[in-house]
């Protein structure tokens, strides 16, 4: 990748966030950071992906995130992804702002587990499950262990 989009993702960051839902309230044309990972879910993973160190970038700590439901996830790794999310709600949040509602939100999940997104490579091209429809855990682990760049199923 070039260093063009760089700059216009910093300027985007710079001139379009704010740090928190409540900083955005009356506001036009912004949007909290908080929200981020789940509006553009495949530049997340990608993301996440290349920031990990490769000891962390495994099936466990992929599926241990909000974002991993919305792709395009067979029934296996959406059980997965679900089992970590539901322990996520259940245990580790437990607090929050005034419309707080503590527990797993089954019908959010069903809903953003639909999205079908892809994931990338680092030409943000979509890296192909190895059966042409949903992603697998052998998939996953494929795409990264690749390339620290990306990679893995291209």
């Amino acid at each position: 990748m070039g260093a063009n989009w760089r700059t216009a993702m910093r300027n985007f960051f710079e001139t379009r966030t704010v740090t928190k839902n409540s900083d955005a309230t009356g506001r036009r044309n912004v949007i909290a950071v908080t929200n981020i990972p789940g509006c553009f879910p495949p530049i997340t993973a990608y993301a996440w992906k290349v920031t990990q160190v490769p000891e962390s970038r495994t099936y466990e700590n992929f599926v241990a995130n909000l974002w991993a439901a919305q792709h395009r996830l067979n029934d296996d790794v959406h059980a997965d992804q679900r089992e970590w999310e539901v322990h996520f709600w259940e245990n580790v949040v437990t607090s929050g702002g005034p419309k707080y509602a503590r527990g797993f939100n089954q019908k959010f999940w069903e809903m953003k587990s639909k999205d079908m997104y892809p994931l990338l490579d680092e030409d943000m091209k979509e890296v192909k499950p190895a059966n042409g429809a949903k992603y697998s855990r052998a998939d996953i682990q494929k795409w990264l262990t690749g390339a620290a760049s990306g990679g893995g199923g291209e």
